[in-house]
């Protein structure tokens, strides 16, 4: 898929294990709270789901630039972003997936 400016649009898919006790409404929250600052990394649109595997979440973020998402991803705010999410979920295991938008299957 490419957008209006010629630049390809990419899927930034994680795949999450929810930490025991915790409920989609926690992850809910987290992405509220994530949101805004995931924007200014570039974010245009997120979805989420279950995985059909109880305490599985999926979230795909849709973002032009993978390499401006990653820069801010692994620096100071990322870091925030990323210690408010693994009161959630478990980031050990958690699975990575881009891809450029027409290419993947679920």
């Amino acid at each position: 898929m490419m957008s209006s400016s010629g630049k390809a649009t990419f899927f930034i898919t994680y795949k999450n294990i929810m930490r025991s006790g915790k409920q989609m409404d926690d992850f809910i929250q987290w992405l509220s709270e994530a949101w805004p600052e995931q924007q200014k990394w570039g974010a245009q649109d997120v979805r989420f789901w279950r995985d059909g595997k109880e305490g599985v979440v999926v979230c795909q973020y849709t973002v032009k630039d993978v390499s401006y998402w990653i820069k801010m991803a692994q620096g100071r705010a990322g870091d925030a972003v990323s210690r408010a999410l693994n009161k959630v979920v478990d980031l050990d295991r958690m699975s990575l997936k881009i891809t450029r938008a027409g290419e993947w299957k679920a």
